[in-house]
């Protein structure tokens, strides 16, 4: 629980942060693209946009309803609010939108709201497209309120026969938005024309947030920041400008009053009902850096020990962009594997928990990151971390690799059966249509990366292994994806088919 002084800091960082928001929407390309296409068609539209706290969705549609110069009303739920709080706050927007100097009584219910919103739609000029947004729509269905079936009553019997109605509902529960509208059973069952999953920035699309709001860093100074807060824009936008990476993270993350301290429980809880069994899922996978088969977490797990309710939850934390799924290489019939691949939480479980009680008690502020990043730990975790951020990239490296073709990515372990055999580990591969199967070696290293004689003979080894293990009858192709590229030497030359670096994600 956070004390007032770290409460009172954290809501002037948020409205300070809210206030120099950047006009410019960076990156989302295609999804402002399909949101100017749907605002100017000639038909209604009902449109869902739903992802995890903080990634900039609410932004985003207001960027595209200002963009397309549209009358709209904004209806943005509060969390944990009656159902009086929720009326009270559609007065405000309907009075703002349409009354400005008129007082208007609220309504009594959400079918009371929405006749009243009807009919005053129903007086603006025609033709003219009118936006209904919806915010946080998860937190204004209260208990009992009946909004789903009133907004499902109005979107078939009156909102989608008018053509000049956009109809936008958006919520950081993803698994709300996800049962109750994207995959509803009811009423609301394919009645959407258009959805977005908006999901964390690519490290490009941060690099260029960054540098539009004035940063001037180097290419691992943004790396180092991506790998702490993943590519969450709220989250980039508090980065101080004019201070280091270790500096910013030491901040963020390990002081009582930093954005991140307390981040992660707030994210699940405002993301999942059930957040504990989510976050007990969490936890389990991210005790296995390269993945855990999908039966063994069934295994593990109190809170979701049920195959079905299980699979659902892994579906939605993958959509939410926490993890990936997997098949291993060659083992198909072993079924799905599961990893982390989000920056933020990785960090948190792996250094920040282990040391919240000592930060929250601290007096002083510390320096205590600037100490940790340089030691042993760390230089084997952001490894890993490096690792598991090259798979949310694999269209950057398939486009770096010039490939053309048709391919499937997956890993490949090799327990030895004997001593007399060597465990091998791959952590990326590519297999192509075209005959060729790309071996990923991912390396993280502040300087050119050097393959010495015995990693070079472990490379051999590995790639000997693979190939007989499992009858390979295609080409292998060993290619290195390193931060800052390798250092030239004679053992690059022979074993490297192909070089990839931290410019080409």
């Amino acid at each position: 629980m956070q004390n007032k002084d770290s409460a009172g800091y954290n809501n002037h960082i948020t409205s300070e942060i809210l206030e120099n928001m950047p006009a410019k929407i960076i990156g989302r390309r295609e999804e402002k693209k399909l949101l100017k296409r749907r605002l100017s068609s000639g038909e209604s539209e009902f449109i869902a946009v739903y992802g995890r706290r903080r990634v900039g969705k609410t932004c985003l549609i207001k960027h595209a309803i200002e963009s397309a110069h549209l009358k709209s009303i904004e209806i943005t739920g509060l969390k944990e609010g009656t159902l009086q709080n929720q009326l009270e706050i559609f007065t405000r927007a309907f009075i703002k939108s349409f009354q400005p100097i008129y007082t208007l009584a609220s309504p009594k219910n959400w079918m009371e709201a929405f006749e009243m919103l009807t009919k005053a739609i129903d007086q603006l000029p025609k033709g003219k497209p009118f936006v209904i947004f919806l915010d946080e729509l998860p937190w204004l269905a209260t208990p009992k309120s009946s909004l789903l079936q009133i907004l499902d009553h109005f979107w078939n019997t009156e909102w989608s026969y008018r053509q000049n109605i956009k109809l936008i509902v958006c919520g950081s529960a993803a698994s709300w938005i996800l049962d109750n509208i994207v995959n509803a059973r009811g009423g609301l069952h394919n009645r959407l024309t258009a959805s977005i999953l908006l999901k964390p920035f690519q490290i490009q699309e941060a690099r260029e947030f960054l540098v539009n709001n004035s940063h001037k860093m180097h290419p691992m100074q943004i790396l180092d920041l991506y790998l702490v807060t993943g590519g969450i824009p709220f989250y980039l936008q508090a980065v101080e400008k004019g201070v280091s990476a270790e500096q910013n993270v030491n901040q963020l993350c390990f002081t009582s009053t930093g954005l991140l301290f307390q981040e992660f429980d707030r994210l699940y809880h405002s993301l999942f009902a059930d957040s504990e069994a989510y976050i007990e899922i969490i936890r389990t996978i991210a005790k296995q850096p390269q993945g855990v088969e999908q039966k063994s977490l069934e295994k593990r797990l109190k809170l979701s020990s049920s195959g079905g309710t299980l699979t659902k939850r892994l579906s939605e934390l993958e959509a939410a962009g926490f993890i990936v799924s997997f098949v291993p290489f060659g083992q198909k019939k072993k079924g799905i594997y599961y990893r982390i691949i989000d920056e933020y939480t990785l960090f948190y479980l792996k250094w920040i928990e282990p040391v919240s009680n000592r930060i929250k008690l601290a007096t002083a502020q510390s320096n205590y990151w600037q100490s940790k990043c340089r030691s042993a730990p760390w230089k084997s975790w952001v490894g890993y971390a490096f690792e598991a951020c090259c798979y949310k990239h694999i269209d950057q490296i398939a486009q770096a690799l010039k490939i053309h073709t048709g391919f499937e990515v997956g890993t490949w372990r090799y327990v030895p059966k004997s001593t007399h055999e060597k465990g091998i580990q791959i952590d990326l591969l590519l297999d192509r249509d075209d005959g060729i199967i790309n071996i990923i070696e991912v390396k993280y290293s502040k300087t050119p990366f050097r393959i010495t004689k015995q990693y070079a003979t472990q490379l051999g080894d590995k790639m000997d292994v693979f190939k007989e293990q499992l009858h390979i009858q295609k080409d292998l192709h060993l290619t290195m994806l390193t931060t800052v590229g390798l250092f030239p030497n004679i053992y690059a030359d022979e074993l490297v088919s192909s070089q990839l670096t931290l410019e080409d994600l």
